[in-house]
C-alpha cells in the first residue's frame, strides 16, 4: 500500500511546490488529525461520545483468556458485559500484573495471580451513553509494568478512542497509561508490539466517579482508528487510574483527501511534512522520474515525526510514502 504525490520542478510554479496524493488502498491504520477539523465535534464531546449510535465499547475487566482466546459476543453491540466470568486468563499471554495479597477473587475468579477488580454497581457506573450494562467492574490497583490484552473485531470505519477512569482525586496525571497493538494477534508470549497512543490526565476526583477522556497520538492530537472489520489485539498498559471501559467514538470524516505538503523554507531547500488522515507510514521513496513499473524507488530515512528537508540539489522530484 502507498501514498504517491508529485512534485512539480520548484523553478516553474514560483519555488512553491505542490503535491497531489492518490490513496491506493489502506487496512488497518492510525489516522492523524489536527485541530482544523477531520472529525464532526458537536456541543460537549464526552456527551456526543455517549450518545453515538455507532460507537464500540470494550469492558476493561474482558480481556483475553485460555492464551488469546475472546468472546464474539463483546464485539457486537450494544454489549451488556458477563461474558468472560470465571475465565482464566495466561500471565504473560493475556495479562501480567504481580500479585496483591488479600484481594477476593471477582468475575475473572480463574486467574492466577489474581487480577484486582471491583464490582461498580451504581447506575451512573454502569451507564454507556446508550445502553447500561447488566454488571461493572473496574480494574484495580493499576500501577507501571501491568498490561492487559483485548481482542475484537471493529467493524468498518474510523473511531477516536476514549477510556473511562476513575482516581481519588483530581491531581494531575491522576488517569496515566498506554495503548498498543499487538502485531499478529495475542495468544503468545514477547510479541511484536506497536504504541498507538497514550493518555496523561487529572484525576477523576474521587472513586467513585469516573471520568471519560481521550487518548493522545505519539505525535499529538486525538488517537483516531481505522479499519475494515478486521480481528485486532489491542493491549493496554495502566500506570495510574482503575480503568472501566474504552469507548470507541464513530468518527465521520469531512475534511479534503490527505497529502503530504511540500514547502520550501528560506534558504529554498523543500520540506515535507505529513498532513492529516495519513496511514500509518512504513517507508517514504523518492524518484528522479516516472516511468510506470520500470519507476526506481530510493528509500529515504525519515521518523516521519520531524519535518524532512531535502537537499535542494537533490534529483529527487517524485516521493511516495508506502504504509504498513
Amino acid at each position: 500500500m502507498a501514498f504517491t504525490i508529485s512534485l512539480s520542478d520548484p523553478c516553474r510554479c514560483g519555488r512553491a511546490w505542490k503535491g497531489f496524493l492518490r490513496l491506493w488502498a489502506w487496512g488497518w491504520v492510525l489516522l492523524l488529525l489536527t485541530s482544523i477539523g477531520g472529525f464532526r465535534a458537536v456541543g460537549d464531546p464526552v456527551a456526543d461520545a455517549l450518545k453515538d449510535p455507532l460507537k464500540f465499547v470494550i469492558e476493561a475487566e474482558d480481556y483475553d483468556f485460555d492464551g488469546g482466546k475472546f468472546r464474539p459476543n463483546a464485539s457486537v453491540m450494544p454489549y451488556f458485559g458477563g461474558d468472560y466470568e470465571g475465565l482464566a486468563g495466561i500471565p504473560g499471554v493475556d495479562f501480567s500484573r504481580a500479585a496483591v495479597p488479600d484481594v477476593p477473587r471477582q468475575y475473572r475468579s480463574g486467574d492466577s495471580p489474581v487480577v484486582p477488580m471491583f464490582e461498580q454497581g451504581t447506575e451512573a457506573r454502569r451507564d454507556r451513553g446508550t445502553w447500561k450494562v447488566a454488571r461493572n467492574y473496574a480494574l484495580a490497583y493499576s500501577e507501571s509494568g501491568q498490561w492487559f490484552n483485548y481482542t475484537r473485531q471493529i467493524p468498518l470505519g474510523g473511531y477516536q478512542v476514549w477510556i473511562a477512569a476513575a482516581s481519588g482525586d483530581a491531581s494531575p496525571g491522576g488517569i496515566r497509561g498506554r495503548l498498543q497493538r499487538v502485531i499478529g494477534g495475542g495468544g503468545i508470549s514477547n510479541p511484536v508490539v506497536e504504541d498507538l497512543g497514550f493518555v496523561e490526565a487529572p484525576g477523576s476526583g474521587g472513586w467513585s466517579t469516573v471520568a471519560l477522556v481521550p487518548l493522545q497520538t505519539p505525535f499529538g492530537g486525538p488517537l483516531i482508528l481505522g479499519g475494515r472489520g478486521d480481528i485486532v489485539t489491542f493491549r493496554y498498559l495502566p500506570e495510574q487510574g482503575d480503568v472501566d471501559f474504552f469507548l470507541l467514538q464513530f468518527v465521520a470524516f469531512v475534511d479534503p483527501p490527505p497529502f503530504l505538503e511540500v514547502e520550501l523554507n528560506l534558504q529554498g531547500r523543500p520540506t515535507l511534512r505529513i498532513r492529516p488522515g495519513l496511514g500509518r507510514p512504513k517507508v517514504l521513496q523518492g524518484a528522479v522520474g516516472l516511468r510506470g513499473a520500470d519507476t526506481e524507488w530510493t528509500d529515504l530515512p525519515w521518523d516521519f515525526i520531524a519535518p524532512l528537508q531535502i537537499p535542494e540539489d537533490s534529483p529527487l522530484r517524485f516521493f511516495r510514502l508506502v504504509l504498513e
